[in-house]
């Protein structure tokens, strides 16, 4: 929001032309000219999807409206819009960073057994305030059992402070075409026991109404930050290129079918980056482009790669959610389209 200072002349007060939006500078005299404005209206709630709706809705949350007094006598309160969202939109980089606190405030770490520190392992995605989206291999891997916690609003593993918060996990939904031999359909939600409060800290992130696979993306994560390295305490992130299927293809060969409508490969062409072991669930991502503050477009789930993770050249395979979305909105937002 444009910020607009208020000079108060004694005897020259400034002409108020709105008493809603209390605006100040106001339009010339019309002529007899005449323009048709282009501007494009937006999208009425009727012809948007529930998806989109609850994105928004999410992020007016960063917004904060605060009424004071006006100057001029007699005059209404003026609303002060104070943006409390704590990452802005920067051009992307290129190679993995610590990510600041609060940077992707939708991301999830996954616990597992009994919640010590060895068994928090998969990350997810908070898409509502009582669902966490996730790949279906993540919700009972072999030697851990079934997901039993969510963890929200830390850039940290050891992060324990007032803006972080640990949810019980009462539903465990796995997209029931999903095949763990070939990793098809591998996605999956996670229902909390509670509702989830939302925050500059904790903000669920927009799901993509439309089919996205831009040049670039980001992916975040606790993962391992390299082949037979140890995870990552920080939460980490990299900017990703696209891989096209036939490279994405070949570079798995006749081992894994990478499907175009289902799954997005992404990689580096010239660099070691890549998700790893343990980044598996978390998002792949992309700065909002529909004016919606605060937020982040959903367009994969980190889904599986080559062993060596990180190899030049190499993509690692992700699940395009928006193949998904009619599933996800029907459990997700169940009776409220």
């Amino acid at each position: 929001m444009e910020q607009v200072r208020l000079k108060l002349v004694r005897t020259n007060p400034p002409t108020i032309c709105s008493q809603t939006d209390r605006s100040v500078c106001c339009p010339l005299p019309s002529t007899t000219t005449t323009t048709t404005s282009t501007t494009k209206p937006s999208p009425s709630r009727s012809m948007q999807r529930i998806s989109e709706q609850k994105c928004r809705e999410y992020g007016k949350s960063v917004i904060q409206i605060t009424k004071v007094a006006s100057l001029m006598l007699g005059e209404p309160h003026v609303d002060i819009v104070v943006d409390k969202c704590k990452h802005k939109s920067v051009s992307l980089i290129v190679g993995g960073t610590e990510a600041s606190l609060a940077e992707f405030p939708h991301q999830a770490l996954l616990g597992y057994n009994n919640g010590e520190p060895s068994e928090w392992g998969c990350g997810g995605s908070l898409i509502s305030p009582k669902f966490v989206l996730t790949a279906a291999h993540c919700l009972s891997p072999r030697g851990f059992g079934n997901v039993k916690f969510v963890r929200l609003g830390m850039s940290s593993r050891s992060q324990n402070d007032n803006s972080t918060l640990t949810f019980g996990v009462t539903e465990i939904i796995q997209h029931p075409n999903y095949n763990s031999k070939t990793f098809n359909e591998d996605i999956g939600l996670l229902r909390l026991n509670a509702t989830v409060p939302i925050n500059e800290y904790i903000l669920p992130i927009c799901m993509p109404t439309k089919l996205y696979n831009p040049n670039k993306a980001i992916a975040s994560g606790f993962g391992r930050t390299g082949y037979q390295r140890s995870t990552s305490d920080k939460l980490l992130k990299v900017t990703l290129e696209k891989f096209t299927h036939a490279e994405c293809q070949e570079a798995f060969g006749t081992a894994i079918t990478v499907t175009n409508d289902t799954m997005l490969c992404y990689g580096h062409h010239t660099e070691s980056k890549d998700s790893c072991s343990g980044d598996s669930g978390g998002p792949l991502q992309i700065y909002n482009d529909n004016e919606v503050k605060c937020t982040y477009t959903q367009i994969g789930v980190v889904s599986f790669g080559l062993k060596q993770c990180g190899t030049v050249g190499t993509p690692g395979v992700y699940v395009n959610v928006y193949n998904y979305l009619d599933w996800i909105e029907k459990i997700v937002w169940a009776g409220e389209s």
